[in-house]
């Protein structure tokens, strides 16, 4: 029954001083919620308490059924500080410098396009002026003399001057009856045919 007892008492400080430690973390969370302002901050976690020692008691019989109101319900803690103001914007960074970059090479030329179809005839164009004649050319130079032909014969049945006759005949004239009459004296040795 001492052991009991003993048992009992230690039990009981340490839930005491687990308590203890309770509100002392409490106190500061809610010195912390004051502190901060934006959003409460969490209250701190309870002190483990700590593990019985001795041996487990035998179980004590059933005590009887406690009577008694039941526990007021603890107020509502209070709520986190205000919220803190926004911080204020940032300047902009300097622009970079840096060295421009090299020119790319330059690309191989493309193969080249097929060839176009040949586009349609066009109408003909109207017939430009004469242009004017050009100066007689100079006269050739005489060309060479042909061969002399050979010598004919005379047919049978062609009129021959007889050559063994007194006055034979070696001109023949046609003239108007006035050109014979004017004629004088007469060529014995011509025939003349008058005109009509």
């Amino acid at each position: 029954m001492s052991n009991c007892c003993n048992e009992t008492i230690i039990v009981a400080s340490y839930a005491r001083s687990a308590k203890e430690s309770a509100a002392s973390a409490a106190h500061s969370a809610c010195l912390a919620m004051q502190a901060i302002g934006a959003s409460g901050a969490t209250g701190a976690t309870g002190v483990t308490g700590a593990t019985g020692v001795g041996a487990q008691g035998a179980t004590g019989a059933t005590g009887a059924t406690g009577i008694g109101s039941q526990g007021a319900t603890g107020a509502t803690g209070p709520s986190g500080g205000p919220t803190g103001a926004t911080g204020i914007q940032g300047s902009t960074g300097a622009t970079g410098i840096g060295v421009q970059g090299a020119t790319g090479l330059v690309g191989s030329t493309g193969a080249t396009g097929l060839v176009g179809a040949t586009g349609a005839t066009g109408s003909q164009g109207s017939t430009g002026a004469t242009g004017i004649a050009g100066g007689q050319g100079s006269t050739g130079a005489t060309g060479i003399a042909g061969a002399t032909g050979a010598t004919g014969t005379i047919p049978a049945n062609v009129v021959q001057n007889n050559l063994t006759d007194v006055t034979p005949v070696n001109v023949l004239r046609a003239l108007t009856q006035a050109e014979y009459d004017a004629i004088s004296p007469k060529d014995p040795n011509t025939i003349y045919f008058i005109k009509t």
